[in-house]
């Protein structure tokens, strides 16, 4: 499963925040900088500040919804190494990169039961998800950003507030840094 979304860095705070109000979790950075411990991120605050400091993906663990997730060390070309976490049951969140004149798409992506039963080969694996819990985290994360942030939408993609504030000024909306079009978000 996955949304597509338009954020400004203070949105994806915005919807950090509201996350952890509601559910305890713990905010994974994807891979760690070679040589380095993996950072993970237990407050709505230590996250925010990771995230106004870099265009982060992370890995969201639900403890309801899943077991604890592995940490995993990935060696690398010329002795040194890093470290990523791995679950079946993790939520992923690929902030977009703003660069102006563009700001690209942010991406929420999890696996749903019956993808991670036929295609996800990491432990813990779909046996350590409780699926139930995982649907209503995943129905929360969806409902958040396309009903209660969004302020718009562009071609099915919510487009949050911060995000519409700067397009109205000018800022194109874009897949990615090398689309070819921008989506333009109507009157409203």
């Amino acid at each position: 499963m996955s949304v597509t979304f338009f954020a400004t860095t203070e949105d994806i705070v915005t919807f950090i925040e509201r996350v952890f109000a509601k559910h305890s979790l713990t905010a994974y950075e994807d891979y760690s900088v070679p040589g380095a411990v993996l950072r993970s991120f237990s407050s709505a605050g230590d996250t925010a500040t990771l995230l106004r400091s870099s265009n982060a993906r992370l890995g969201l663990w639900f403890p309801e919804a899943m077991s604890e997730p592995a940490i995993v060390r990935i060696d690398l070309k010329a002795g040194s190494f890093r470290w990523t976490v791995q679950g079946c049951g993790l939520f992923w969140l690929s902030v977009g990169i703003l660069k102006p004149p563009k700001l690209t798409a942010s991406y929420l992506s999890w696996f749903t039961e019956a993808g991670a039963r036929t295609k996800c080969r990491v432990t813990p694996g779909p046996e350590a998800v409780s699926w139930p819990a995982h649907k209503r985290v995943g129905a929360f994360l969806t409902s958040l950003v396309r009903r209660t942030l969004a302020a718009a939408t562009v071609s099915g993609r919510p487009v949050l507030a911060g995000a519409l504030g700067e397009h109205r000024s000018g800022l194109q909306l874009v897949e990615h840094l090398g689309a070819p079009f921008e989506y333009r978000v109507g009157a409203t």
